[in-house]
This record gives C-alpha cells, structure tokens and sequence, in this order.
C-alpha cells in the first residue's frame, strides 16, 4: 500500500511539473481515444489539400463523423472545395492524426475496413520531412480489394519495401477487429484479435516518435497493388477506438 501511494504521488507529481503535450509523449499514462467526441486539441484533421500519388484524393474532414462512439472515415465524389491545393483529384476523402507524438510502445486500433478495388483503410505511425525529420513509418494497411487480408509495412529512415501481406481468415469489412502492433527499438509485432501474425527482429527499424493517422484513401497508377479504384457508393470505413500503451 505504501508503494502504491508513493507511485500515486509521483504522478501526481509529473502531472504539476508538465504541460499535456509532454505528458501525452513521454509519460507513462498512455493515450487512448473511445470516440464518444472528436478533440481538436488532440486530433488534426486533414482538410483542402492532397498527398501526392499514388493518392486519388483529396482531404475534406467533412468526410470525418462520429456516431455513438465509432469514428467514420467517408470517401466522397464531391472534391475539395480549393481543387487547387488537392491536385484536381475528382474525389476525396478523410484523414485525422494525433497533434502529439508517441513512441515504443503498443498500439491498437479496433477498425471495420473499407471494401472496395483501389481502396485502402489505413492505421499507422509517421513522422517526416514536413516537420524537419527522417521519414520513420510502421503500417496497419487493409486493401479494399481483398479484405480477406491485411498489409504490415515499415519505413525507417525514408526507406520501406519491407511489405507483408497475411490472411485474416474472415472478411475484415464485415465487423470490428483489432489490429495491433508492439514496437520496440530492435523489433515490431503485429498481431490481429490479440494473435501474433507477422514479426521484424532487426537492428534497422524506426527510431523515432511518430504521430497516429488513421485515413480512408483510393489510389490510381498502383493497379498490381490496390486493383483499377472504381467509385461505388457508399465508400467509408470504421474506427471504434485508438490505444497506445507506453
């Protein structure tokens, strides 16, 4: 009881000498996000502009919704307003990621994917070039095309290829699942429903902190990997919470 009431004090104690982005990225309190609201002081929404391609759309967090604690990510044929700044794609669709960074840790996101040729529902860490570093990424990534099966990725230092493609064994746009993954300095473990279903034991993995970004996408000139994108209505994908376990 005694070191219990110590630990509590200790807290207590990091709570008055830090501001919430400090605590957010390196306590040891954890972040986790049910969805019953949508905080713009922890959440950036993608909004009037556009990833280069592969990316056939632009971003309008309009397409972002929440309803009864599941977050939906849409995919709209009605562009961004400025076609300017989304490179004059014909649709576009929602994006959202954490103002803060975390690092090793666990990361869960309990997810129903978007199905669809030329689609991709995605959860995943990174941090780049726009905020003045090396591009550090690990991927969660459902192909619409085959919702049967899940894409493991990584990129350390801007270089990636290291993509792995596993069976779910059920159809991953019919119901919620968790997809996790356990990042360390020399490994990364991914697993679905609490099963381990792909490992990297290396000494070249991401380093860095990164922010979380969930997104709904389509793609074009990337058919071998995503399939020809067709717009079949309605398009979105479902998130019913985001954890991260320090």
């Amino acid at each position: 009881m005694r070191l219990q009431k110590v630990m509590a004090l200790l807290v207590l104690i990091s709570l008055g000498s830090c501001g919430k982005s400090e605590l957010d990225t390196r306590s040891q309190l954890g972040f986790s996000e049910p969805f019953d609201q949508l905080d713009e002081q922890v959440w950036k929404l993608s909004d009037s502009w556009a990833n280069d391609s592969p990316f056939y759309v632009g971003w309008r967090k309009d397409q972002i919704s929440l309803d009864n604690g599941v977050l939906n990510l849409g995919l709209s044929q009605e562009p961004c307003a400025d076609q300017a700044n989304c490179s004059n794609y014909p649709q576009a669709s929602a994006e959202l990621q954490t103002l803060n960074t975390y690092g090793f840790g666990s990361y869960t996101a309990r997810l129903k994917a978007a199905k669809g040729s030329g689609l991709v529902t995605g959860f995943f860490t990174y941090i780049g070039p726009s905020e003045g570093q090396v591009h550090d990424e690990i991927d969660v990534e459902i192909l619409g095309k085959n919702t049967n099966q899940v894409q493991f990725n990584y990129y350390t230092q801007g270089q990636g290829g290291h993509e792995t493609v596993v069976d779910l064994g059920f159809d991953g746009s019919l119901d919620f699942h968790d997809y996790q993954f356990e990042w360390s300095s020399g490994s990364i473990r991914w697993f679905v429903d609490g099963v381990l279903k792909h490992e990297v034991v290396t000494s070249g993995l991401p380093q860095q902190p990164g922010h979380i970004f969930l997104n709904l996408w389509a793609g074009i000139g990337v058919d071998p990997w995503l399939g020809p994108f067709t717009y079949t209505a309605p398009v979105n994908a479902q998130i019913h919470q985001v954890t991260w376990t320090p």
